[in-house]
């Protein structure tokens, strides 16, 4: 059974695709906010949640589900520009 990822359906795409994203995400200047409260903040630990316990129980997702994770963050919490 293939892993999917939204349209992606290879694991070498997700794969390459979390790691292009990755070297972007890693250049940025951190300019976080803290974690939302309420039901967006539930979410986002709801996600957190599920992409560590894929890490830890599933063979299949192990590989990419940190990585999944190390995108995620930095996108989510990153602050919105003034301009």
């Amino acid at each position: 059974m293939p892993i999917t990822w939204g349209k992606m359906k290879d694991f070498k795409k997700i794969r390459k695709s979390l790691d292009s994203a990755y070297q972007k995400i890693a250049k940025w200047n951190k300019n976080y906010m803290q974690i939302p409260r309420g039901k967006a903040g539930k979410t986002l630990i709801a996600e957190v949640t599920r992409l560590i316990k894929l890490f830890n129980s599933s063979k299949r997702w192990e590989s990419v589900a940190i990585h999944m994770l190390q995108v995620l963050l930095p996108l989510i919490l990153q602050k919105p520009s003034l301009k």
